[in-house]
């Protein structure tokens, strides 16, 4: 197998590469496979044995995408495919595999559950699908099972009971030297052993370690130690998993730090306490045999240290407190077992301690760590947590409460444990919903804000605790006081209060004409009726009480809301340094509070007193929403008092690059210029704005003028001179150069701009700032300035500037954006794109050349706000996956980039480097056919099947089944019959077009296999992501141009989001799908599709979105309410999005757009419903609303997610897209 491997790669790399695999034209196989003429269902089980399960599952994918699963070898190749699945331990791709109708054909079910219940940690399942087997491995599988549900002892007898199996097996010998070191059991193997390292097994040696240690023979362990990481590296090199062998390493290194620590201990050092307050090394996630093996280590040096009291008691301790970490760190990763056995070792531990010390209290005092009582509350405190992850809520709430009978709740004097516990009862009550609002404010969550002590941690948890839950009932109020019901509420109450006003006035007259008339019968019957009247409006002005007090009570109650919550808020900020995470999700949801809805007057009133208040504040948590801040500057309502003004101009003094350029393109609000490729909507969109647009550039322009005034006016300078020879680049007009010209290959001299344009040179001049910098990288209108001068000077490159919460947060590992030395002298532009954006080749002070896109005519305001969404949603996924076991998934799943707007029509977006577009790869560009005159595609579509149509054949043929048969149907009323010859002629196309993206993963990073499998699994995680937050989010227009895929990581890229918020339903041909998963895009996630990492991770983050819907919520409902965001497509956007190749406007058109656009801009501006509708639909997909189905059925997360597949890969809904959108790649 290893001779074919390399035989295999040294073909692929003598190859001249995927050109010359034409001559497979009739194969769908992967081609430089069929170099080696072997049976590749022979090669997976080999791979298999050799332990290279990524090599195993390469050579799987590649037979069975071949053969499929009914040819004669396709079983052993499934069963190679489970193998190697098994050895990763990946439950989401045996998942998949589970699916798969072949293991229902053959015995294979029970293996695959095995599999299945090990891997995501059923260790009952395990132990009963175990139980039945009747080959000599049960004994693996059933002590798997018992170790993975924490029972150690258990699995120490069962392995000394299986002396009459064959002793020769190193798993079983294996297995019963870690049951005895995992139950301290290492006392009698030193002694039979006289030199360490006799044994072959990493437990037998770590055993051996262990008694030596325990017996004070450090250096005897030392030893047993360095010949266990000896194997452990030299077996590393031959593997493709190196999970387990990095947690052996990790192990040792432990071990070997706690021998060091007890040889310098008996020296008389004292080196122990820093140890033993050292953490573990897999801190961030549950590694059991790096948390067992640090506790059996401590164990151990307890034993060897008996005699010294001190190091004895501080041992326990350490070993109590490892104990305490094993336990929340299973809880935290659904390790249940695991954690429950952890809880029982403390338990034991305390209580025979306290035997052994005689151990009685006279005062309980849970701060001193050297107390029982310290050590039994946190076990209790642990174990409460255990049982309310393991969904044992009641008697997890019946323990916290147990826990606060024995302390007064009101008490100034708390701890941090007790305010940990009661923010977690009331977050626990608030969650469940469990108690009254009042009681859970009053009991749980005030005291803790109350009593936290200023400078600690847990303060910050516990006013957030309160702020959000207080503010979330102040929004559910305010929305009670929008909602129709109330407005209900509201009209009767005014008719009934009509109607008191009317019975009160009726009986005054009636009352008037009693006293006038003399007829005593008449006069009898109407003072009987005043006095039937006096009873009604005695009931009258009870209701109409009723209401006043209900509506002064429901409004008294927001008052107090408002109060509390900002408070404890900005509590919560002011411990910015502490918590940075919370302290800007606090700002957030004040920010929420402050803007929403454009409130006129509590809240921006009670906002703007707090931040007179506590105008000290750190302004750092505020950084992430410096836009949305910085656009309402010109609002007299939220600016109250200049507050908002003020708090803008503090933050550009922590992030100042980020802000002057924000402050910059506010000021150019109303500068608009014109050139002659039709710029008009840009100008009547910003003039429509009137008098809201001049405040907004007043307000900027009078924080940038104070800005000069400070430490920050070089930095202005430099900026805004930066920005204003971008807008004056932007607006050039370049229409005059024809770029396929060979003199401008490399591109065209900016000293020949001016004479090469056909129109008036007078207005086309290059800006100064760029002329002064082409050549030799210095200024040269400075007067003999030397360079480090000059380039200290310059402003920094601001596509490149990294996250402004980063550099707010302080963790920024990187060096500092490089400052601009000099461009290289040509500029290019690009083959597409509304207005053909120019390229620019910039070269930072580190000499790095980094490339800038400078859009015109286009609006990119709407692209940085969405690149801010999804910068949130990462932090909320990471927040919450953060307890999966695979390392890869805890990381932000959404590729973003810089995208800075310069002016409402410029803008600057940073160049990301090794991305290719979908389109690039799988269509390519048109280039001569070798050895004939015809053009051909250059795209993997061609290369692998030039048999198939082309893409652009693809396009004319569903356009005129669209033109010719299908829009007349529609017109006639038959859309049924119109949608049925248009699924047809799609499934026509796509039998005549194969998919080809798998050969991007062959040929990018096919020469090995592990990282062929890591990064096709990246992809599709990456994939589900994007997708999930996608739909979310209403994101359309996601042609094959607008995804790219990055050729180091294999993570795709989304750009270009001028539709968003489901305006693709509103173009003229509505977007049908949610998402993009079109069968290329599906062939790239390996041979499990869908139904593996793609599905799982979809799950886990529509879950993470459903869970976290309130502060999602919270940042949309501050992003839609800018005033900056467009609503509404324009008729411009409209006929470029959607419109026919070579399709140009008529005279009569052109003459009647500015009409139309002004209409257009009137109609956005008269439309208050866009932002409330599109929160409305976020929140409805959040709840798990299905549009398919009449009435709007709530779905479950896997229910929701299955819905959403079938609708994206549904071939009715894919033919009914626009052609341009290429369905069928």
């Amino acid at each position: 197998f290893i001779r074919a491997q390399d035989t295999n790669v040294f073909l692929r790399r003598e190859t001249s590469g995927p050109s010359s695999y034409t001559l497979w034209n009739n194969s769908v196989d992967i081609p430089f496979y069929s170099h080696l003429h072997t049976n590749r269902h022979l090669l997976a089980p080999a791979a298999n044995c050799a332990g290279r399960p990524a090599s195993a599952i390469f050579y799987a994918d590649a037979y069975l995408r071949l053969h499929g699963h009914n040819q004669e070898y396709s079983f052993t190749t499934a069963n190679a495919l489970l193998n190697a699945y098994d050895q990763l331990g990946d439950s989401d791709l045996l998942r998949s595999l589970s699916l798969s109708p072949i293991f229902f054909q053959k015995d294979s079910s029970q293996a695959l559950e095995r599999a299945l219940a090990r891997a995501e940690g059923s260790w009952p399942s395990l132990l009963c699908a175990s139980d039945s087997m009747n080959d000599d491995t049960r004994w693996y599988h059933i002590s798997d099972g018992l170790r993975g549900m924490g029972l150690a002892h258990l699995v120490d007898a069962y392995s000394q009971s299986l002396a009459h199996e064959d002793d020769t097996l190193s798993k079983l010998k294996e297995l019963r030297e870690e049951s005895a070191w995992r139950c301290s059991r290492w006392e009698d193997v030193s002694n039979k052993r006289k030199l360490p390292g006799i044994a072959t097994g990493f437990h037998s040696n770590f055993r051996d370690a262990l008694g030596r240690l325990a017996r004070r023979d450090f250096i005897g362990a030392l030893k047993a130690l360095r010949f266990v990481r000896d194997r452990i590296d030299n077996d590393i090199s031959h593997q493709e998993k190196y999970t387990t062998e990095l947690s052996r390493l990790a192990a040792v290194a432990d071990a070997r730090d706690i021998a060091l620590a007890v040889g310098s201990e008996m020296s008389g050092q004292g080196t122990l306490y820093a140890l033993v307050s050292s953490p573990v090394r897999c801190i961030d996630e549950f590694d059991d045999l790096v948390f067992a093996s640090r506790e059996a280590w401590l164990r151990s040096a307890r034993d060897a240290l008996s005699d010294n009291v001190a190091s004895k008691q501080l041992l326990d301790q350490a070993i109590w407190a490892q104990i305490i970490k094993t336990a929340e760190m299973a809880t935290r990763f659904g390790k249940f077992g695991a954690a429950t056995s952890a809880i029982a070792r403390l338990q034991t531990d305390l209580r025979c301690h306290a035997v052994g010390e005689n151990h009685q209290e006279e005062k309980v005092d849970i701060d001193d760590p050297t107390g029982h009582a310290h050590w039994e509350w946190r076990m209790n405190l642990a174990s409460a947590k255990l049982l309310w992850a393991s969904g044992r809520n009641e008697e997890a709430w019946r323990r916290i409460q147990h826990m606060m009978t024995s302390w007064d709740t009101n008490s100034a004097n708390l701890n941090s444990m007790q305010l940990e516990v009661l923010c977690l009862a009331g977050t626990w009550a608030v969650e469940t919903r469990s108690l009254v609002s009042s009681t859970i404010i009053h009991d749980y969550l005030r005291p803790a804000a109350k009593n936290a002590p200023d400078r600690d941690a847990s303060a910050a948890t516990a006013h957030f605790a309160l702020g959000e839950y207080v503010a979330r009932l102040y929004m559910d109020a305010i929305g009670r006081f929008e909602s129709a019901d109330w407005q209900e509420r509201e009209r009767v109450a005014a008719e009934r209060q009509k109607e008191l006003s009317d019975c009160k006035k009726h009986k005054r007259d009636l009352e008037l004409e009693v006293k006038n008339m003399r007829d005593p019968i008449k006069s009898a019957r109407l003072e009987n009726l005043i006095k039937n009247m006096k009873k009604s409006i005695c009931h009258l002005e009870r209701e109409v009480k009723n209401d006043e007090d209900h509506r002064s009570t429901a409004i008294d109650a927001i008052k107090i809301y408002l109060n509390e919550a900002l408070v404890a808020l900005f509590n919560v900020i002011a411990r910015t340094s502490m918590t940075f995470d919370l302290a800007e999700q606090a700002a957030t949801r004040i920010v929420s509070i402050w803007f929403h809805q454009d409130s006129t007057s509590d809240a921006s009133i009670y906002v703007a007193t707090k931040l007179q208040k506590y105008k000290e504040i750190p302004v750092a948590a505020f950084v992430s929403l410096l836009y949305q801040l910085a656009s309402r500057i010109g609002n007299k309502v939220a600016n109250e008092n200049g507050m908002l003004s003020s708090l803008v101009e503090r933050i550009c003094h922590v992030v100042p690059d980020h802000g002057i350029v924000q402050l910059h393109a506010l000021a150019k609000g109303t500068d608009v210029r014109t050139a002659q490729d039709g710029r008009e909507q840009f100008e009547l969109s910003t003039s429509a704005k009137g008098s809201e647009t001049k405040k907004r550039v007043d307000a900027a322009n009078k924080i940038l003028k104070q800005l000069r005034n400070s430490n920050l006016r070089k930095s202005v300078a430099g900026l805004s001179e930066l920005c204003e020879a971008y807008l004056d680049l932007a607006t050039f007009n370049m229409k005059g150069i024809k770029m396929n010209d060979p003199r401008f290959s490399n591109g065209v001299p900016f000293n020949q701009l001016p004479s090469l344009c056909k129109s008036d040179t007078s207005s086309n001049k290059v800006p100064q700032f760029f002329m002064s910098r082409l050549l030799d990288g210095q200024y040269r209108d400075l007067n003999g300035s030397n360079l480090a001068e000059t380039i200290n000077e310059s402003p920094r490159i601001i596509s490149q500037l990294p996250s402004a919460r980063l550099i707010a947060r302080g963790d920024q590992v990187t060096l500092p954006t490089p400052r601009i030395w000099k461009y290289e002298p040509f500029i290019r532009s690009t083959k597409n794109g509304i207005s053909r954006p120019k390229i620019l080749r910039c070269i930072g002070e580190d000499g790095i050349v980094r490339r800038e896109l400078l859009k015109d005519n286009e609006d990119m305001r709407q692209d940085a706000v969405m690149e801010q969404v999804f910068d949130a949603v990462n932090d909320i996924l990471v927040r919450k996956l953060s307890n999966r076991t695979d390392r890869n998934v805890r990381k932000p799943l959404l590729r973003t980039y810089n995208v800075i707007p310069l002016s409402p029509q410029v803008g600057i977006i940073e160049w990301v480097e090794g991305t290719q577009s979908l389109q690039d790869y799988l269509v390519g560009s048109k280039a001569q056919k070798e050895g004939s005159s015809r053009e051909v595609y250059t795209g993997a579509h061609y290369r692998y099947f030039p048999n198939d149509i082309t893409h652009q054949d693809a396009c004319i043929r569903l356009n005129e089944v669209r033109k010719r048969q299908v829009n007349n149907l529609l017109n006639c009323g038959q859309q049924d019959r119109g949608n049925d010859i248009l699924r047809k002629s799609y499934v026509q196309i796509t039998k005549k077009i194969h998919p080809a993206f798998r050969f991007f993963f062959v040929e990018t990073f096919g020469e090995d296999a592990q990282t062929w499998l890591d990064r096709s699994r990246a992809y599709a995680r990456s994939v589900a992501a994007s997708s999930m937050v996608g739909h979310v989010l209403g994101i359309g227009d996601r042609h094959a141009q607008n995804i790219l895929i990055d050729r180091k990581s294999a993570e795709i890229l989304h750009i270009d989001f001028g539709i968003a918020f489901e305006q693709g339903k509103t173009l003229k041909i509505p977007e049908t799908v949610p998402f993009r998963l079109t069968r290329d895009i599906v062939d790239g996630m390996g041979i499990a599709g869908t139904d593996g990492d793609f599905f799982t991770i979809s799950c886990a983050v529509m879950a993470a979105l459903r869970e976290h819907s309130i502060p999602l919520m919270t940042i949309l409902d501050v992003l839609i309410h800018d005033p900056l965001y467009r609503w509404m497509l324009t008729p411009q956007d409209l006929r470029y999005r959607q419109r026919d190749s070579g399709e140009s406007q008529s005279e009569e058109e052109r003459s009647n757009k500015r009409a139309r656009l002004d209409e257009n801009t009137t109609n956005k501006q008269q439309s208050a419903a866009g932002p409330a509708r599109a929160l409305l639909r976020t929140k409805q997909k959040l709840q798990g609303y299905s549009d398919a189905e009449a009435g709007g059925q709530v779905l479950s997360v896997e229910g929701q997610v299955k819905q959403l597949i079938a609708e994206a890969v549904d071939d009715g809904n894919l033919s009914r897209l626009y052609q341009g959108w290429a369905p069928w790649l």
